[in-house]
C-alpha cells in the first residue's frame, strides 16, 4: 500500500506545481526553495527522522524546523538563515497543509 504521508511526493509537488505554476515564481527563486529543502531534509534526518526517502510529512514539524534555523544561526550563515527563513515561511502553505512553522494542522 502507498503511503500517503511520505515527503518526497509532496515536496515534488511544493516544488513543481506550487512554486511554478501556482506561484508562477522566477527560475532562480524556485532554486533557492530546492535549496534551502536540500539543507533541511538531511539536517532532519540526522535529528532522527530517519532516511530521507522514507521520511514522512509528520517528520517536519515545527520543532525540528526552530533547530533547524538554530543551527543556521550557529553556523553564522546570516544571509542564509534570512532566505532560508523566508523559504521555510512559505511551508504553511506546503501541499497537504501540514502547518510545519504554526504547528496548525489545516487538513482538517
Amino acid at each position: 500500500m502507498k503511503n500517503k504521508n511520505l515527503l518526497g511526493p509532496w515536496i515534488r509537488r511544493f516544488l513543481l506545481e506550487h512554486l511554478v505554476a501556482e506561484r508562477n515564481l522566477s527560475p532562480n527563486t524556485q532554486a533557492s526553495y530546492r535549496d534551502t529543502l536540500t539543507l533541511l531534509l538531511p539536517f532532519v534526518s540526522n535529528q532522527g527522522g530517519g532516511v530521507i526517502d522514507r521520511m514522512t510529512v509528520e517528520d517536519l514539524t515545527p520543532a525540528i524546523v526552530r533547530k533547524f534555523l538554530d543551527h543556521l544561526l550557529k553556523m553564522r550563515i546570516g544571509t542564509l538563515l534570512h532566505c532560508s527563513f523566508l523559504k521555510l515561511r512559505e511551508l504553511r502553505n506546503f501541499p497537504g497543509g501540514t502547518g510545519v512553522l504554526t504547528g496548525v494542522d489545516r487538513t482538517n
